[in-house]
């Protein structure tokens, strides 16, 4: 689309605007599958038409993952409906590209602020959440390792080389755990082995 046929749109308020969506993932066919979903999503968005895309292809990323990312140029109608726009899609880089001068109605600013803080607090809430479960996730795990422990000692004197076969986990990631229960004194090491001490409570 050529500037003359949206010129009239951004003299009565409309933005043209350079968005760039990043995408972070595997496995590459679903990065790829995803990115086709979000620029065909961005293209249906209302009060906003699409002048340019620029897909680049997903490439791996040294984690495994692969990463790829859509370049937008988009006519919105509005202030507001650029707003909407960031809150669905989440780019990482906006830039207005036209005009050089924006204003911003008082409403307009203050429901763009209330609709941040809004997310803000939401985001922020999942995050405490989330904490929470971790919390609770890694205490129900740690408590399964311990049991799991103690109840292969209550068999018998195990060695260190053997004892992680039994448990399930490698030997640097078991030593944590087989050196808290020693500082507790709720197993021993003896002569290469571990065995329970006297006295032990398995709850």
């Amino acid at each position: 689309m050529k500037r003359e046929e949206y010129s009239e749109q951004l003299d009565e308020g409309g933005l043209v605007v350079r968005a760039i969506c990043e995408l972070l993932g595997k496995p590459k066919e679903h990065i790829d599958n995803t990115m086709k979903l979000l620029v065909k999503k961005a293209k249906e968005f209302p009060n906003s038409k699409v002048l340019k895309e620029k897909v680049f292809e997903a490439k791996k990323q040294e984690n495994e993952l692969f990463s790829s990312f859509v370049e937008l140029e988009i006519l919105f109608n509005n202030l507001s409906t650029l707003m909407d726009f960031c809150f669905n899609f989440m780019p990482s880089s906006i830039e207005v590209i036209e005009p050089e001068k924006i204003k911003i109605e008082t409403r307009t600013l203050t429901s763009w602020i209330n609709e941040l803080q809004g997310r803000l607090h939401q985001v922020d809430k999942i995050a405490k959440e989330s904490n929470i479960f971790r919390k609770i996730i890694n205490k129900q795990f740690n408590t399964i390792i311990r049991t799991n422990i103690l109840t292969h000692l209550k068999q018998g004197d195990i060695s260190e080389k053997e004892l992680p076969n039994y448990i399930g986990i490698n030997k640097e990631s078991l030593k944590p755990f087989l050196d808290l229960l020693i500082k507790k004194k709720q197993i021993k090491l003896e002569n290469g082995k571990y065995k329970l001490a006297k006295k032990v409570k398995f709850k």
